[in-house]
């Protein structure tokens, strides 16, 4: 009985109510909107919202990777990809640069090593000439800067994850970026094709060599 009476006195107290000022927060944080991060989650995939738009573009037959850069005001391409294709006689020691509008704020400039010019860029299909600034240490084998993206007209739709230009009349062509799975064979490629590369400059090399010798 003294139990049942304790239970009850218990339960009728009245609830703590919060005043002054701690009312007023409790009052703010009610009216706080709840956000349903599952939900958000699923609408925009991380994976997609992480990845940059890289998409492929053919340079002198060979495919590579090309980064959509609009901060950057000019258009890069790598030494190793020169290297690598072939035309480092093309380079012009030329390696000003114009002045950048953001240069404030775009961080560690890339280290241009001189300029080609008049290179044909083709993205599936659509043929672009423009000119590119050799440099180290690039991110991909290409950099498309807003030279050349003002030049040819290219729309980024982040939406679709695709770029698109007209390629004549009123043609459009589509290129998507590519995904983490198709960067990752393209990485793969492209490093076996440097190796392949290397060891045929070594080997010509040594014929020279021991054909000097004799």
């Amino acid at each position: 009985m003294i139990r049942r009476m304790k239970c009850k006195n218990l339960c009728e107290r009245p609830q703590y109510e919060p005043k002054g000022f701690l009312a007023e927060v409790a009052q703010e944080r009610r009216r706080e909107a709840r956000v349903s991060m599952p939900l958000f989650l699923e609408e925009v995939p991380y994976s997609r919202m992480s990845l940059p738009p890289i998409v492929p573009v053919e340079v002198e037959g060979t495919e590579v990777a090309a980064l959509i850069h609009t901060a950057s005001h000019i258009s890069l391409i790598s030494s190793a990809l020169v290297q690598q294709l072939g035309v480092k006689q093309d380079v012009l020691p030329d390696t000003s640069v114009p002045p950048s509008p953001l240069a404030a704020c775009s961080g560690t400039p890339w280290l241009v090593e001189g300029k080609m010019r008049y290179v044909e860029l083709s993205l599936r299909g659509s043929k672009h000439v423009t000119q590119l600034h050799v440099a180290r240490d690039l991110p991909t084998d290409l950099v498309l800067g807003v030279d050349f993206l003002r030049k040819a007209r290219v729309h980024v739709s982040f939406p679709e994850s695709a770029i698109t230009l007209p390629s004549g009349g009123t043609q459009e062509t589509k290129v998507a970026f590519l995904t983490t799975k198709e960067m990752t064979q393209h990485h793969r490629r492209t490093t076996n094709a440097a190796a392949a590369t290397t060891t045929t400059t070594t080997n010509n090399w040594a014929a020279r060599s021991y054909s000097s010798n004799y």
